[in-house]
């Protein structure tokens, strides 16, 4: 199986907070209460980060996420509400829909929809900044 790369998801999880890991965990710079702000896959530096006083652009990031796990029970039954609105049409696209819905919702939230915590590229809310695997 091949490796994940952060890049191939980072995409979805613009708004989300992260860590600036191009520097050491211990610098000013790593955990700054950034939010990942957006992303320039052509750049030297792709990742935009921002915080409610500052911006930079940085080479390397891990988003912080939530594992699904965490999910609360208000949560949980927020989920379950989701889709259900059968429109006309095939079954199948209203499965479809359902189903991106519900991702896009998880992806709103936080949640590791993509395995990224276990596969080393994002941390592990639940578990603070040292939440890497």
């Amino acid at each position: 199986m091949e490796k994940k790369k952060l890049q191939d998801y980072i995409h979805f999880y613009i708004g989300q907070p992260c860590v600036n890991s191009w520097f050491a965990e211990t610098h000013d710079m790593y955990d700054n209460g950034w939010i990942l702000a957006g992303v320039d896959k052509m750049s030297a530096k792709p990742y935009k980060l921002e915080n409610s006083d500052d911006f930079t652009w940085s080479k390397e990031v891990l988003v912080i996420l939530r594992p699904l796990s965490d999910m609360t029970n208000e949560e949980m039954l927020e989920y379950s509400k989701i889709g259900h609105k059968w429109e006309s049409g095939s079954p199948a696209s209203n499965i479809t829909t359902d189903w991106a819905y519900r991702v896009c919702w998880l992806v709103q939230k936080g949640f590791d929809v993509f395995n990224l915590i276990k596969s080393g590229i994002a941390i592990d809310k639940t578990k603070g900044k040292e939440g890497k695997v």
